[in-house]
Formats: C-alpha cells, structure tokens, sequence
C-alpha cells in the first residue's frame, strides 16, 4: 500500500484549522473582557456623587451620559460582531479545508485497501489455479 499523497497538506489544514479556533477563542475572551470593563465602567458612573449643580446641569450630565453609554455599546457591540464574524468565516473555512482533505484521505485509505484486497485475491486465484494444474497434470498422466 502507497502512503497517501495529501498527508502533508491534510497536517497544514488541519494546523489552520487549529490556529483559527485558536483565533476564536481569542476573540471571545477579548469580547468577555470588553463585557467586563463596560460593566465596571458602568458601576463606577452609578456611584459616582455629583456635587452642588443645577438641575439642569444634571439634567444635562444624565442626558450626556445616556448618549454616550448608547454610543459605546453601539461601537462595540459594531466591532464585536465584525470581529466574531471575521474569525467565525476563517475557522470555517479552514475546518471545511481541513474536512475536505480528511474525505480525499478516507477515499485514499479504502482505494488502499480494495486494492490490497484485489491483489490477495489475484495471488488465492494464482495458488488454486496453480494448485488445479497440479492435480489435473498428476491424473491424467
């Protein structure tokens, strides 16, 4: 049986395959990391005690920090779904890379072995034929 032709490129699929999930896990410990620090950020604006102001400077204070926290959850929550998305297609791309060179190489170890298979039965029909002649050369003479 030959080795199969494809082995290395099956290791360097498989090696991409790993560096993207690898890629993947980073990008979701840094988005938990994001999820945390906002949420600090957050509790650290609820505590905060605003001195002697008008009404309307807090009014104004509020208003500003409402639209700020909606703008900065609005760009991350933008760059995280890029980034995800990003490092989702390239671990998917490289998994069906991977999974495409696994078939070519399962396709490559049954051809292997239908082949060994054949090449058993043509060496049993050699020996019965070989056998046979034996025989039929002892009887008749």
């Amino acid at each position: 049986m030959s080795g199969f032709p494809l082995s290395g490129l099956l290791r360097l699929r498989n090696l991409q395959e790993q560096i993207a999930a690898a890629a993947f896990a980073d990008v979701n410990r840094a988005l938990d990391r994001v999820h945390d620090q906002r949420a600090r950020i957050r509790s650290e604006m609820a505590g905060a005690e605003p001195g002697t102001v008008s009404d309307r400077t807090l009014l104004a204070l509020a208003m500003s920090r409402a639209s700020f926290q909606s703008m900065l959850a609005g760009l991350a929550i933008m760059h995280e779904t890029a980034a995800a998305r990003t490092v989702a297609t390239a671990h998917q791309t490289a998994k069906g890379q991977a999974r495409g060179i696994e078939k070519l190489y399962e396709r490559h170890q049954t051809t292997a072995a239908v082949e060994g298979l054949r090449a058993e039965q043509a060496a049993l029909d050699e020996a019965a034929v070989t056998s046979w002649r034996r025989q039929d050369g002892r009887t008749t003479r």
